[in-house]
């Protein structure tokens, strides 16, 4: 298979029976919570004023 496709079938096709695509998909939602709850944090003045 090549490169290309297969890259495109990670990131694109979430099929439920590909190891790769599902742990692709859930390090991409959990980078997204993170950042959501860093950017919260960095509104808290007492925790912005401490980091």
């Amino acid at each position: 298979m090549a490169l290309r496709r297969r890259v495109y079938q990670i990131v694109e096709v979430a099929a439920p029976n590909d190891r790769i695509s599902r742990i692709f998909d859930l390090s991409i939602i959990s980078l997204i919570i993170l950042n959501v709850a860093a950017m919260i944090l960095e509104s808290v003045p007492s925790i912005r004023a401490e980091w």
